[in-house]
């Protein structure tokens, strides 16, 4: 039978016999402009998309389409994962400023990559009046010791070593397993100072704290990609130092927070 009167009884066209599927090939990528922006997402790993184009085209003065380095990003998986928002509940902010030195204590923890490594762990104390970070430590494990040792470091940097005095000092954390831990709340118990949780879903009542971890990431983690942890405690212990003693702070008249702290122990 012809193939032109079978294609008539069965209702069908006689292009749909002869259909052959293409095959799809990959797509063609830029190797030049694939270098380019590799460049950029080493020096600067916490960019996205929208700021590697911006680079490109305003600092290196490449002409290039922004939908073209999206393409390559999202093929060769360089583009970063963005976290949905979710709903929290809405509650009073308990705010964490005070206006008197060594009366209120804030930490949290954060998580650094460290190359060979991996993920390290760097829990931070800060004092809520004069923002002077105190106490920090980074460690391959996340875990109440490490925390632990932050909190000594900051005791001794503000009460000297040796036996410690009960003081009224409160210490502001948020939920977090390693601040619930039996070992940190009895260190901390024994230290003579007060433990305060915030609300859960509610990291604003501990912004102090937050905002320090972010101020640290944006001006020295993001800026540098970490071979090892020798190297990252090395970077960090010089930024927490310049933080200290160099980079002036809004709230606080655009002074230092050892300048502060010191300003603040005088007039006491």
């Amino acid at each position: 039978m012809p193939i032109s009167m079978l294609c008539r009884v069965l209702g069908v066209a006689r292009s749909t016999v002869y259909y052959t599927p293409r095959r799809r090939r990959a797509p063609a990528i830029d190797t030049d402009l694939a270098r380019r922006i590799w460049q950029v997402i080493q020096e600067n790993p916490a960019y996205g998309i929208r700021k590697v184009w911006a680079v490109l085209r305003h600092v290196y003065g490449l002409l290039v389409n922004r939908k073209k380095v999206a393409r390559i990003m999202r093929l060769k998986g360089w583009t970063l994962r963005q976290r949905r928002p979710r709903m929290r509940p809405r509650v009073k902010v308990s705010r964490s400023a005070t206006e008197v030195s060594n009366t209120r204590w804030a930490t949290d923890l954060t998580h650094v990559y460290c190359g060979r490594d991996g993920w390290c762990h760097v829990p931070i104390v800060i004092d809520c009046a004069d923002r002077e970070l105190i106490g920090w430590r980074i460690s391959r494990r996340g875990n109440a010791q490490t925390a632990e040792a932050a909190l000594e470091d900051a005791l001794i940097r503000r009460f000297g070593p040796g036996a410690q005095q009960r003081k009224k000092l409160v210490l502001r954390s948020d939920n977090g397993l390693v601040f619930l831990a039996r070992s940190y709340r009895q260190t901390v118990k024994d230290y003579g100072l007060s433990q305060e949780f915030i609300t859960p879903y509610t990291p604003e009542q501990n912004g102090i704290a937050e905002r320090v971890i972010r101020t640290l990431k944006e001006e020295c983690v993001w800026l540098q990609s970490f071979t090892c942890i020798e190297e990252a405690e090395l970077a960090i212990g010089r930024w927490v130092e310049k933080y200290n003693t160099f980079r002036p702070h809004e709230s606080l008249g655009w002074m230092t927070p050892a300048e502060r702290y010191r300003q603040r122990k005088e007039a006491a």
